[in-house]
């Protein structure tokens, strides 16, 4: 890393305060060695902010990273209210975070459009996130449409599923309107 970035850090008056280490990494493997040669890699670079992971339940019960803050990804508070327990169980002490509550699902090439969820069913499951006293984020909280072909796709030994490139229809704001979308 380039020296010249350092600044901004929070504790050097910069606008950075955490570092998220990686994106539902337990989903896909359980090597926590990885988890920490990543940490070992910022934390060599000069990144001195609070680290933190963000995956689903079985993502989280898979592989954490010691000493990072464990953040929830999820839609429906249901499976939220699972993964703020295996956090508190980890350690009371922790701050409930939310780094992707979903406002929708993303398409995959083939596949059935996933119907965008009602404001009432929104409403209410942001309503139990505020209710336990969590941060959050929203995923997406703005759509919009990647014209290239890096929009990603997932896989296994069995298929190829990509992504469509738009979050249009399920993000809270539209990026042509600046006015909410129909579901939200």
């Amino acid at each position: 890393m380039d020296d010249s970035t350092l600044f901004l850090n929070h504790s050097t008056g910069g606008p950075i305060i955490a570092v998220q280490v990686e994106n539902e990494f337990g989903t896909y493997s359980n090597e926590v060695q990885h988890l920490e040669y990543l940490r070992e890699l910022l934390t060599k670079n000069g990144i001195t902010e609070l680290l933190i992971t963000s995956d689903g339940l079985e993502g989280m019960l898979r592989a954490t990273l010691s000493g990072a803050l464990p953040t929830a990804n999820f839609g429906n508070f249901n499976k939220g209210q699972k993964i703020f327990k295996a956090i508190g169980d980890s350690n009371p002490k922790y701050p409930l975070m939310v780094m992707e509550f979903w406002s929708g699902w993303f398409d995959h090439w083939g596949n059935k459009h996933h119907s965008v969820r009602s404001l009432s069913w929104f409403q209410k499951n942001f309503q139990q996130i505020i209710n336990y006293n969590a941060s959050f984020n929203f995923y997406m909280f703005m759509g919009g449409t990647n014209f290239g072909f890096m929009a990603g796709a997932n896989a296994d030994k069995d298929k190829y599923e990509p992504d469509v490139t738009s979050y249009v229809s399920h993000s809270l704001l539209s990026p042509a309107t600046f006015q909410p979308t129909s579901g939200s």
